[in-house]
């Protein structure tokens, strides 16, 4: 099989590339996946999430995600659309299916792996191989490296009468449970947390294990739209004018939190990161209403009715649910210095 690029992965990387290209230029393209779907990491996403920013922010250059509404309730009230995992997966399902295959310049392998070192293309099936000769380039669409709950190695010892399960089955398992114990300070653990507080649950009953607090975008300050204008460039240029003002990071984030531009769920907890992650000002003031936060370090070994982790131990209920939200988003490529776009 001959083709001009051969590109890895079939997630939002990968197919925003394909996108481009197929407009730009009269390439052909094999895309191959060892999942069975597009959409890349979405496809083991739980079903609960979310995207943080507005829909119209994500996506593809050739067609728009979402329809620009703006909310009329819940914490994201009066603020663009956020796009759930499943309207992302049927986007790109879409795409592929109305687009990029109708183009004939694009064949489509799922479950299947490229084998770098004999040129060849491996169904994960069946093990048949499919000899490629790519005339152009090999783009890995994977750069990103994103760790997803479910699928992820996880790096704490879990007895084996605790219930520990990844956010994917909280709404299996939640039911008639009286206690909960969330593990992670990221955004799908503040996602499993708004999960639990809008089904009721007490946020007495909710043990959040958050090794380092970040500090958050408020949503308001990323919105698309001339509505938001103001909002949106005039805080762009009053940061820039704070960066030009203060000296240190501690006083660049009191001036962002002073202006609304930045967010903490904690205001006696001063963060020491920001990873840029997005929130409103409603979720916030929903996350604030769990107390039971312990900041001990990374957990190290749970058992029943204890957990333990790098700075001590504390008691939890004998029988939480423990939801492991320890999955790190951009681990893998952290230290990874390597082009995106290499020569030629």
């Amino acid at each position: 099989m001959k083709t001009d690029y051969l590109i890895i992965g079939c997630g939002a990387s990968s197919l925003s590339f394909l996108d481009t290209m197929l407009v730009e230029t009269d390439a052909t393209f094999v895309i191959v996946d060892k999942r069975d779907a597009p959409g890349g990491h979405w496809n083991d996403a739980y079903p609960f999430v979310r995207l943080h920013q507005p829909s119209r922010y994500y996506g593809v250059a050739s067609r728009p995600l979402g329809r620009d509404r703006i909310n009329d309730g819940g914490p994201n009230a009066g603020l663009f659309e956020l796009a759930s995992g499943t309207e992302v997966l049927a986007y790109f399902h879409a795409l592929m299916e109305e687009v990029y295959l109708p183009s004939g310049r694009v064949t489509w392998l799922p479950m299947t792996e490229w084998r770098e070192d004999d040129g060849v293309v491996r169904n994960v099936m069946t093990g048949e191989k499919t000899r490629l000769d790519v005339q152009r380039a090999v783009v890995d669409g994977r750069r990103i490296g994103t760790e997803i709950p479910l699928t992820y190695n996880r790096r704490f010892q879990v007895d084996e009468y605790v219930a520990c399960i990844p956010p994917n089955d909280l709404p299996r398992h939640a039911a008639g449970r009286s206690a909960f114990v969330v593990i992670g300070a990221g955004k799908t653990a503040m996602d499993s947390v708004l999960w639990l507080l809008r089904h009721k649950i007490d946020p007495e009953n909710i043990t959040w294990v958050r090794p380092r607090d970040a500090w958050l975008v408020n949503r308001l300050r990323a919105q698309p739209g001339i509505e938001f204008f103001d909002d949106m460039f005039g805080g762009v240029a009053r940061q820039m004018e704070i960066l030009a003002e203060v000296e240190d990071f501690e006083q660049l984030a009191k001036a962002l939190e002073t202006e609304g531009i930045w967010l903490r769920i904690d205001k006696t907890y001063t963060p020491e990161m920001m990873h840029m992650a997005v929130a409103s000002e409603g979720e916030i003031e929903a996350l604030a209403r769990v107390k039971n936060v312990v900041r001990m370090g990374h957990v190290q070994q749970i058992e029943v009715g204890r957990m333990v982790l790098q700075e001590g131990e504390v008691a939890i209920p004998q029988d939480a649910l423990i939801i492991d939200c320890a999955a790190s988003a951009a681990a893998a490529n952290v230290t990874d210095r390597a082009p995106v776009f290499s020569a030629g």
